[in-house]
């Protein structure tokens, strides 16, 4: 039987092991680079971005959970990072003057993350008035929660353990070169071209009322358009055949899509929610396949499901895109002109 000297050296030396462990946990909730350990009414600073990118999903649902009763939200702009081109203070235009929008995205969102969302909303007793929808393949294929702490869902809507979320940034920031980037730049102030982990130009700023994300990108377009567009072009240079885009369209909706949808449809008809889906314009120009455009139309309605993928004016142009993925306000206020004064748009679902 070991005697307590034996035991006591035991626990000493498990300690004075673990001091490192706990030293760089205590930097971390310290630091707190993610910004997901403690409660911050801004996200944008403090006082300059740290070059960080964020998990836009927990910023807009901490945004939401901490600010919602103050605000009164019940509008809502629902979708991935392409939704940042719709803008509340653009959609208010065609709402009532009363309504209260929040912009309720999430980078590399899946429909998971979008039924939650409603879900989360309803379970709140949160008024849903309007809601704008923001769709692709990409976010209707995707029906799982992600491990990467840039889109791990928030676990207040997933329902997964706070444990699996924090695990993620953790990972992230000290199995791999992240940690050393960091630190350079926070002992530095400065960026250097080997820091891939910290983006270069990572200074978008987050609307606190409205949640908002005002791209950094468009000070530099209206700075200099030419500029920004020859730096990009490469970007824009290669996206296949108009033959080899119609092949490339899937059809993403399935059974767990569907009962998903159905949900979302209940809840919002539930709510009396006055709504509109909006396909999105991607510059890929891969449009949306036929069966999931026919069973959005026949869930949600013809005259609610408007589609901008595939070839059209707005994916013609790559001046109306940041880069290959994301389009402008431009493109979004346009589509919202067309939406609620009701001028024939380029696909209504079919």
């Amino acid at each position: 039987m070991k005697s307590k000297n034996q035991i006591s050296k035991f626990w000493l030396r498990a300690l004075l092991l673990s001091l490192p462990a706990l030293g760089l946990l205590t930097a971390y909730a310290v630091i707190d680079p993610f910004k997901v350990v403690q409660r911050y009414d801004d996200f944008n600073g403090p006082p300059e971005p740290a070059r960080v990118r964020l998990n836009r999903d927990y910023v807009s649902t901490q945004t939401f959970i901490q600010k919602h009763k103050e605000q009164g939200y019940d509008s809502f702009i629902l979708g991935s990072s392409r939704s940042q081109a719709f803008k509340c203070a653009s959609w208010s235009k065609y709402l009532q003057p009363q309504a209260r929008p929040f912009h309720f995205d999430a980078y590399g969102e899946s429909l998971l993350g979008l039924y939650s969302k409603v879900v989360f909303m309803r379970d709140l007793g949160v008024p849903i008035k309007n809601a704008l929808i923001l769709l692709d393949g990409e976010l209707l294929r995707n029906i799982v929660n992600p491990s990467s702490h840039i889109f791990i869902i928030h676990p207040a809507t997933s329902g997964d353990s706070w444990i699996r979320f924090h695990l993620a940034f953790l990972r992230s920031y000290y199995t791999t070169s992240f940690f050393r980037e960091h630190w350079v730049y926070l002992a530095t102030g400065e960026h250097r071209p080997h820091m891939r982990k910290l983006p270069k130009n990572n200074f978008n700023r987050i609307d606190l009322v409205t949640n908002d994300n005002h791209m950094s990108a468009d000070l530099r377009i209206a700075k200099d358009a030419d500029a920004y567009y020859k730096a990009a072009y490469r970007q824009f240079e290669n996206r296949g055949s108009p033959e080899q885009r119609e092949e490339w369209a899937e059809a993403n909706i399935g059974a767990p899509q569907r009962e998903m949808l159905d949900e979302i449809k209940a809840i919002l008809e539930q709510a009396g929610t006055k709504y509109q889906i909006v396909i999105n314009p991607a510059y890929h120009q891969v449009p949306m396949h036929p069966d999931d455009l026919q069973y959005l139309a026949r869930t949600f309605g013809a005259d609610r499901v408007h589609d901008y993928s595939g070839v059209n004016e707005f994916t013609e142009d790559y001046r109306n895109y940041y880069d290959a993925s994301h389009f402008r306000p431009v493109v979004a206020d346009e589509i919202l002109r067309r939406i609620y004064t009701h001028t024939a748009t380029v696909g209504t679902a079919r």
